[in-house]
């Protein structure tokens, strides 16, 4: 009799799940190209999750598509059928083939969700699963931008225009309102993707407090992977890295994205994207930003400030 390799993983999934295994629940997200691969990565590699990649991609869950091109659910809203997915998913009891690449242990050790469309549906998840652990990763605007620019293809949510976020009545009318002149006035693909960013940052630093969401940085990541996975696992509670897996974390960072497309190889991780951009471009991306209140995070600089992050979640808005 043949079974498939999906069935026999669906079984193992299903066994840890009844032994409460996936008990411990960590959901990463980030923007696109943030990062978020390797972090999961490491996560994986010291805690010994199961990893289940992208549940919540609009592209590939029917559920979300009408939502696109960044899915937004107000935190107090009735919404039975997307309860009742995110549910399957933060069980352990959701498998797809696409979602699980690269979990082959027979034992794990929680779950670890990584999503990278999910930013404004965030604090809604939080209301809804407030036991699951949320990690938001941050990388520079402009490299997010120019890291897709790189990987475009015409059918990617990442090409959507800025302009598809004014239907959102109920995202307009919470959010975006005072910003509806710099989203029309985006023009060509680098600023609508700091459009996006800005979005998809302003929303959940706004609804979301320090206590209910840990903050990270893949430049951190990028500077020391050992130290700055230390620290997620802090935050949510987990085991630091034993010294004997170090090696491995460091490794695990050294290689590419499942879809990165390319090595990392020596090239500047940081800030590359200095030498891809003029002076017009970097000003006219920090003014997008500033607007949003977002500059004094990252604008021109090739390093996060963390503090100016930390106080604008939960902070008033601009």
């Amino acid at each position: 009799m043949n079974i498939s390799i999906d069935r026999v993983r669906e079984g193992v999934f299903a066994l840890n799940r009844r032994l409460g295994r996936f008990r411990e629940v960590v959901w990463l997200v980030g923007d696109g190209r943030s990062g978020t691969s390797w972090l999961s990565s490491a996560i994986r590699t010291a805690a010994g999750f199961r990893t289940v990649f992208e549940p919540f991609h609009p592209e590939y869950v029917p559920l979300l598509r009408s939502y696109r091109p960044l899915p937004y659910v107000q935190p107090m809203a009735e919404d039975n059928r997307l309860t009742a997915f995110a549910a399957e998913v933060f069980s352990g009891r959701f498998a797809l083939p696409r979602a699980d690449v690269g979990n082959r242990r027979l034992r794990y050790n929680g779950l670890l969700i990584k999503d990278v469309l999910a930013h404004l549906f965030l604090a809604w998840a939080d209301v809804q699963f407030p036991a699951v652990k949320k990690v938001l990763l941050l990388r520079h605007p402009f490299a997010v931008a120019l890291s897709k620019k790189r990987l475009y293809r015409s059918d990617c949510v990442w090409t959507a225009e800025p302009t598809e976020l004014l239907k959102h009545a109920a995202l307009m009318e919470d959010h975006l309102a005072p910003f509806e002149d710099v989203i029309h006035d985006a023009r060509g693909f680098f600023e609508n993707q700091i459009v996006l960013w800005a979005v998809a940052h302003y929303v959940p630093f706004r609804q979301l407090t320090l206590d209910r969401i840990h903050l990270a940085f893949y430049e951190d990541l990028c500077a020391d992977p050992v130290e700055s996975t230390n620290n997620v696992l802090d935050a949510v509670g987990l085991p630091r890295i034993l010294r004997k897996r170090e090696e491995a974390i460091r490794k695990a960072l050294r290689q590419p994205g499942s879809v990165s497309g390319a090595s990392r190889g020596n090239r500047d991780l940081i800030g590359w994207w200095r030498n891809e951009l003029n002076r017009q471009e970097i000003d006219r991306g920090i003014a997008i930003l500033d607007r949003f209140g977002l500059a004094d995070v990252y604008n021109d600089d090739l390093l996060p400030d963390h503090l100016a992050a930390m106080r604008l979640v939960g902070a008033p808005p601009v």
